[in-house]
């Protein structure tokens, strides 16, 4: 009857730029990254109450070729610790609905170790 189907924004765009560059011989990288979701309904019946509204999502990387065969690498995802929703229930019969909420901003690092041939990984 014209509603959107569920969990299917009107746009959707993601992105990523990165730089990489030489110091002494060794790669370091510099990515950043978004998403943008339109407004998404939850349910067939496109009811307000399980749905999110649109949003921009932000996260950075920074990775550094320690050697050949040996990386280090830093992240942030969300960035802005936006608040958004990744599904949501009607469980409106026990008098409430349910909205799964996304990840909030997360970090980390890893070091990556390549055994073997040249150690160029690509």
């Amino acid at each position: 009857d014209g509603n959107r189907l569920t969990s299917a924004p009107k746009s959707q765009l993601n992105a990523l730029a990165r730089y990489e560059f030489d110091i002494n011989g060794h790669d370091l990288a510099v990515q950043g990254g978004l998403q943008h979701s339109s407004r998404r309904f939850f349910d067939f019946r496109n009811v307000s109450y399980i749905a999110d509204t649109s949003y921009w999502l932000f996260d950075a990387r920074v990775s550094f070729d320690v050697t050949e065969n040996m990386s280090v690498a830093a992240w942030v995802e969300n960035i802005g610790n936006k608040r958004y929703f990744q599904d949501g229930y009607d469980v409106s019969v026990f008098g409430y609905s349910l909205l799964a909420p996304g990840m909030p901003r997360t970090y980390g690092g890893s070091f990556t170790y390549r055994f073997g041939g040249n150690g160029s990984g690509r």
